[in-house]
């Protein structure tokens, strides 16, 4: 019985394919000049899902059923 390579969501933009970074210029107390940066995710090569065979699948399931999760609250 072989693996089978299956499509899931990318975790890094969320299926987005790109993700927004927001990089401040200047700060001056609670005063800041910024701007967002959009870029291409670099985990999926901008197509929004990458390609896994069935073992990756349950180390990943299996790791973010975790307590800590962390995710990007900008995205």
């Amino acid at each position: 019985m072989g693996t089978h390579i299956i499509p899931i969501i990318c975790p890094t933009c969320k299926g987005n394919g790109f993700i927004c970074k927001k990089q401040i210029i200047i700060q001056v107390w609670n005063f800041a000049v910024s701007f967002v940066r959009t870029i291409q995710c670099k985990n999926c090569k901008s197509e929004g899902e990458i390609k896994v065979d069935d073992s990756q699948v349950a180390k990943i399931s299996t790791a973010s059923n975790g307590s800590k999760h962390y995710s990007c609250p900008h995205n």
